[in-house]
């Protein structure tokens, strides 16, 4: 693997529902470091790295959120099963069946989410979408008390997809969960790595917020009277799902472009996109 792809791979396989992105955080203080001039933190614990140019204004912010859809421990039924909630959009065609990952204090507890055979199933079960309200996950344990006192799960304890990052083979396409928005994490690091011997005329902001998939409860907010905004970002199949397929020859532009318009983005510029 070369460094996009190890990037990419620590980023999209590390554990961070929304309200539980340490890891990811850790993981981005880890890479920004070296490349920016100072790690500034939120109370909400979102985290960039600033990155001095030539002029203090503009200010420039790259970033993506944190945070991976999942879901929340909701109850441990008597036969040691949990009962859980989404923490994000979710269907249920994409859940059963899927092993999980319990994250716990006593550490990551593995489960499946039960399914019934088809062939066990009314005809007129096969042809509905079960929501995740009657969906179950298994743990492994035959009671309650076991699950609850020997494994450590409690009600509210997070849970992600059990998913790794892999190099298909067309060798630029590349499949994990978590493209959303670990890529634009990723996307935001390595766009400062570049600007490292690149004279840029801003202050440029690089990191990740948390809490987007679950409520935008850490999205950066307009301000005053608004701040001049541009989305960029390379397209990814099955999104909301475990398993998403990105190309790195997007991504890779996506970063490039980003590089050329930090480059020429001076004060005059964007004082122009709110001009009347």
């Amino acid at each position: 693997m070369d460094q996009t792809e190890l990037l990419l791979k620590v980023l999209t396989e590390a554990d961070g529902v929304a309200g539980h992105e340490d890891e990811i955080r850790r993981l981005m203080a880890r890479e920004l470091k070296g490349s920016v001039d100072e790690i500034l933190y939120d109370k909400m614990g979102s985290i960039v790295g600033r990155k001095a140019g030539s002029a203090d204004r503009p200010r420039v912010l790259v970033e993506g959120h944190m945070d991976e859809i999942g879901f929340m421990v909701k109850e441990i039924t008597e036969q040691g099963f949990l009962k859980f909630l989404p923490l994000g959009g979710w269907w249920g065609h994409v859940t059963l069946g899927q092993r999980m990952r319990v994250l716990t204090s006593k550490g990551v507890v593995p489960g499946v989410v039960g399914s019934t055979p088809p062939h066990l199933l009314e005809a007129k079960d096969r042809e509905k979408v079960i929501e995740i309200k009657d969906m179950f996950i298994d743990v492994g344990s035959m009671e309650k008390q076991n699950t609850a006192k020997q494994l450590g799960v409690r009600v509210g304890d997070p849970i992600v997809p059990e998913s790794q990052f892999t190099i298909m083979g067309n060798k630029k396409n590349y499949l994990s969960k978590a493209f959303d928005n670990r890529m634009g994490c990723a996307v935001a690091i390595e766009v400062v790595r570049k600007l490292a011997k690149v004279k840029h005329p801003n202050t440029v902001y690089a990191g990740g917020s948390t809490e987007r998939g679950g409520g935008d409860g850490g999205v950066i907010h307009k301000s005053r009277l608004g701040v001049p905004t541009i989305y960029i970002g390379a397209p990814t199949r099955y999104i909301h799902t475990h398993n998403a397929i990105m190309n790195r020859s997007d991504y890779d532009n996506t970063v490039k472009l980003l590089v050329e318009v930090i480059k020429v983005l001076d004060e005059k510029t964007v004082n122009s996109f709110t001009e009347a």
